[in-house]
C-alpha cells in the first residue's frame, strides 16, 4: 500500500527551517526506506534540493491560495484540513501529516500498522474537554456549556478525548470525512476563535463516526513547546550551509530537540521560589546553553 508524509511549509524562513530538518531526520533514521514526501510550500526553491535524499513532490501554494485555504475568517490552522483533504484526494493509501515542528524518533512500520479504515494516528491524548485540567479547556468547557450547538448533540463533546494534532495519519477511506472537518471547523471557529478548533473538529469527527484514535508520540516527537528552537535551527543551517544534505541530515544527530525540551520544562515546572534563587544564581534556562 502506497505511503505519504505531507509537510506544510510557507512563510518565515524559520518555519521552513524547521521543515528542513523534518526532512533531515526522516532521511536520517529511514534512509532509502523513506516513503513519497509530499511538501507544500510557497517557496519551492528552498526544497528542491531535498529530492536529492528523499522521494518528494513539491506542491507550491502561492498567496491567493494560502488565503483562499484559510477561510473567510482566515484561520491559519484551517490550512491544515485543506492540505491533507488536497493530498488525499486521488491517492491511493496511507497518508502522516506532520507539523513541520516534529522530527521522527524511529522507524515508520509500527506507525502505519496503526492507520486502517477503522483506526488513524494522532499525537497524543491531551484529556477530555470536560475534565477542564488546565485553562485551555475550561474555556473549552465553558463555550460548549454557554452555547449549545446542533452539530455537536452527539457525541456529546465535554466526553470526547481532545487529541495534539502535531501528527495526523489517515487513510484514503477518510477522505469524505473531511469535508466535515472543515465544516465544523467553519461553523465554530467564528464563534470560538482559538488555535485548536481545527484540533478540535478533527477529534469530534472520528470519534463521531466511530473510528479508534491510535497514539503517535512513540514515533514522532513534536516539539510545539520550543519556539526558541528555531535559533539553533537557523544558526545550523548558517553554519553548515555548504554541507552535502547527507553530510547534514548526519549532522543533526547533534542538535536534537527532545533533551533540550526536558531541560526547558524542568526549570519551568520549578516551585516559584526556587525558580527565583537559580535565576539568581544564573541558572535560568536559555536556549544560549546549546551549541550547534
Amino acid at each position: 500500500m502506497n505511503t505519504y508524509i505531507v509537510f506544510q511549509s510557507y512563510g518565515a524562513p524559520a518555519l521552513l527551517d524547521e521543515c528542513k530538518f523534518a526532512l533531515l531526520r526522516l532521511y536520517r533514521m529511514l534512509g532509502d526506506q523513506t516513503p513519497q514526501v509530499v511538501v507544500y510550500t510557497d517557496q519551492p526553491h528552498e526544497f528542491e534540493p531535498f529530492a536529492a535524499i528523499v522521494p518528494l513532490t513539491i506542491r507550491e501554494m502561492n498567496a491567493q491560495l494560502i488565503s483562499q485555504w484559510k477561510g473567510q475568517h482566515q484561520f491559519v490552522h484551517r490550512v491544515k484540513i485543506e492540505v491533507i483533504k488536497d493530498c488525499l484526494a486521488g491517492r491511493q493509501g496511507k497518508l502522516i501529516y506532520m507539523d513541520s515542528d516534529t522530527c521522527v524518533t524511529s522507524a515508520l512500520p509500527d506507525l502505519l500498522e496503526r492507520i486502517s479504515a477503522a483506526q488513524v494516528v494522532f499525537h497524543i491524548p491531551e484529556g477530555k474537554i470536560g475534565a477542564g485540567g488546565n485553562l485551555h479547556f475550561r474555556k473549552w468547557k465553558q463555550f460548549l456549556q454557554s452555547a449549545p450547538n446542533p452539530a455537536l448533540q452527539f457525541p456529546d463533546p465535554l466526553h470526547i478525548e481532545m487529541w495534539n494534532a502535531g501528527v495526523i495519519g489517515l487513510h484514503n477511506s477518510h477522505l469524505p470525512l473531511l469535508d466535515e472537518v472543515l465544516a465544523l471547523t467553519d461553523e465554530l471557529y467564528p464563534l470560538f476563535p482559538r488555535h485548536t478548533v481545527e484540533q478540535f473538529a478533527f477529534c469530534y469527527t472520528f470519534q463521531k463516526n466511530n473510528i479508534h484514535i491510535s497514539e503517535a508520540a512513540d514515533i514522532v516527537f513534536h516539539y510545539w513547546n520550543l519556539k526558541e528552537f528555531r535559533i539553533l535551527l537557523g544558526r545550523f543551517f548558517t553554519q553548515h550551509a555548504a554541507v552535502p544534505l547527507q553530510e547534514l541530515a548526519a549532522l543533526t544527530d547533534s542538535i536534537q530537540p527532545q533533551p533540550i525540551v526536558n531541560d526547558k520544562m524542568q526549570f519551568e515546572q520549578l516551585p516559584f521560589f526556587k525558580k527565583i534563587i537559580q535565576k539568581a544564581k544564573g541558572n535560568t534556562w536559555s536556549i544560549n546553553r546549546y551549541y550547534v
